[in-house]
């Protein structure tokens, strides 16, 4: 008797064993049938939801207004440095890469150019003179002001290899007065000296642009003025046509702040225009300004300003 039970649980063991093979099996053929069956796949785009597009804001209304007393760009005029592709680049210049807005750049420095003025800027006039002295007032034709600063370069880019250079920027915008006694030239005084700094023109459109709309925000403070001058170190008598050394100290005001600065001057009066070349040297800082700083270019604070100064006197 015990070895028949024995017998029919060994059955048992292998039925049920049986049992679970033939669940395995099945489940393996419905796994690989699932693997290899076909599926539908849509042929068509899909859709995603639409944004509405918000009405366009009139050109007037874009940006803060100019603070007072610094005027406002002619309307219509175009700046950005000379013709060509984006901001004055050529036709399908690439941006450095790894950075975000059209052509590599951020949006401030590839967007539209800032509007600009072409014209000269108009400064407070000095009364006539009397006596031995004149006063000889700017020409813009002939004048300039420049910046000069020092960039760096981390990769080629427009032309440019990886470095460090000096970049210049200038411009005509130049408007004042000057009041001269060659026979006792420490009565001699600077009336207001007015620049229009958003016409700025360097080797690079789109460095002009991006000064005008962010770095500088020259379209929106686009004059820088110099007041409350001061002669120093002039001679007892202004020699004609021979150099004269001296200094100019006084305040001057850019992107909305004032601070006094010394400017080295060299003068010449010669046959009767006087020619002048003053240079100092300040920090953007100073200024509330901020040195650029781009993954592919980094600017120095300092910069030094130069003004050469062609004036004739006024009838």
């Amino acid at each position: 008797m015990g070895g028949v039970s024995r017998g029919m649980n060994w059955k048992r063991v292998g039925s049920g064993v049986g049992a679970v093979v033939v669940l395995v099996v099945a489940a393996l053929a419905v796994y690989l049938w699932q693997l290899t069956a076909p599926v539908q796949v849509a042929q068509t785009a899909p859709v995603a939801p639409t944004l509405a597009v918000p009405a366009a804001t009139p050109a007037a209304d874009q940006g803060a207004p100019p603070p007072a007393g610094q005027g406002t760009p002619a309307a219509g005029a175009q700046g950005g440095g000379p013709p060509g592709g984006m901001n004055g680049f050529p036709p399908g210049t690439p941006g450095p890469a790894g950075m975000g807005g059209p052509g590599g750049f951020p949006p401030p420095m590839g967007g539209d150019a800032a509007p600009v003025s072409t014209s000269p800027p108009v400064a407070p006039t000095l009364a006539p003179a009397s006596g031995a002295a004149a006063v000889y007032r700017i020409d813009p034709a002939q004048s300039s002001a420049a910046y000069s600063v020092s960039e760096t370069f981390t990769q080629a880019f427009a032309g440019m290899q990886p470095g460090k250079v000096t970049t210049v920027g200038t411009t005509k915008a130049v408007a004042g007065d000057i009041l001269l006694d060659p026979t006792n030239p420490a009565a001699s005084r600077l009336g207001e000296i007015v620049v229009d700094i958003s016409q700025f023109q360097s080797d690079i459109g789109m460095r002009d642009n991006a000064i005008r709309r962010q770095w500088l925000e020259s379209a929106r403070y686009p004059l820088a003025t110099f007041q409350n001058a001061t002669l120093t170190g002039l001679p007892a008598t202004w020699p004609q046509g021979q150099p004269v050394t001296f200094q100019i100290a006084g305040d001057l005001t850019v992107h909305g702040t004032t601070q006094h600065v010394v400017w080295n001057t060299t003068a010449t009066l010669d046959g009767g225009t006087l020619r002048a070349e003053a240079t100092t040297t300040v920090k953007m800082s100073e200024f509330g300004v901020q040195a650029p700083s781009m993954p592919m270019l980094s600017v120095e604070d300092p910069v030094t300003l130069t003004l050469k100064l062609v004036a004739p006197p006024i009838s």
